[in-house]
C-alpha cells in the first residue's frame, strides 16, 4: 500500500534505492523492506517525500481524494481547525509534532 507508492515515486524519478539510502541516512536493505510493506515508518515516509515529492504535503500522501477527508473528520472538527492544521505544515517536522500534540490536547478537552 504505503510502501508500494513510495516505490512508484522513487521508479517515477528513476532513482535508486541506494540513492534514496545516501540522501536520507537510512539502509537500502530497510528502504528495499519498507518498499514492500503496507505501513513503512512515518520517518522513512517523511524523508523519501522530502526527495521524491517535495511538495506534497503528508497528509496528501495519505488522503488521494480531498472528498476522503469528511469520511475521517470528528463532527466537531470545524474549518477553522484544517486551517490551522494546514498552516503549521509549513514549520519543521519537529515543530509541527508538538504543535499537533498541543491542538489534540485542546480539541479533545473542549469536545
Amino acid at each position: 500500500m504505503y510502501g508500494n507508492k513510495i516505490r512508484k515515486f522513487r521508479e517515477e524519478k528513476n532513482l535508486s534505492q541506494e540513492f534514496i539510502a545516501e540522501k536520507t541516512g537510512m539502509p537500502q536493505t530497510s528502504i528495499s523492506t519498507w518498499e514492500r510493506s503496507e505501513f513503512p515508518p512515518i520517518e522513512f515516509v517523511i524523508e523519501a517525500l522530502k526527495i521524491l515529492k517535495p511538495n506534497m504535503k503528508l497528509w496528501e500522501f495519505f488522503i488521494e481524494d480531498i472528498s476522503e477527508l469528511d469520511s475521517y473528520m470528528p463532527h466537531w472538527l470545524m474549518p477553522e481547525h484544517l486551517k490551522f492544521i494546514e498552516e503549521i505544515s509549513t514549520l519543521p517536522f519537529e515543530k509541527q509534532k508538538a504543535l499537533l500534540s498541543a491542538f489534540i490536547d485542546c480539541v479533545s478537552a473542549v469536545k
